[in-house]
């Protein structure tokens, strides 16, 4: 059995909220059909929640749901690598006017769908993370 002497290092809100402002990219984790299932999705951040389109005609942010949602940088070539978890209630954003001030995505374009005007908000009840390296 190999082992790893890299430290890893367990992180504040502050730096969940920090590093996550750095990713567009990460998966959200939901039940459909008494079943669960993880979608990849393109987020940024508004006021400590993470805002995302919701994929496929608004399933995977049904309004009220409890979801998990998960953002990392552990593919990178080098260390230190991260990852950042939260739990919360996704909620439909039904007024366009609650995105304003929303951080964009660093690349600043989003990937088309279906669902282009709709978007929802997760508003963390837990969140943790971790860096490795």
């Amino acid at each position: 059995m190999q082992t790893n002497d890299r430290a890893v290092t367990v992180l504040t809100p502050s730096e969940c909220l920090d590093l996550l402002s750095l990713a567009s990219l990460g998966r959200i984790s939901i039940s459909i059909d008494a079943l669960p299932a993880i979608v990849p999705v393109q987020f940024m951040l508004l006021d400590g929640s993470v805002i995302f389109r919701p994929v496929g005609g608004g399933t995977t942010a049904s309004h009220g749901m409890v979801v998990a949602f998960q953002a990392d940088q552990l593919l990178a070539p080098q260390p230190p690598w991260w990852s950042v978890t939260l739990q919360g209630v996704a909620h439909l954003v039904l007024n366009p006017d609650e995105l304003i001030g929303a951080q964009p995505a660093p690349e600043g374009a989003w990937v088309g769908g279906s669902d282009a005007g709709h978007w929802a908000r997760i508003e963390p009840g837990t969140m943790s993370g971790r860096r490795f390296g």
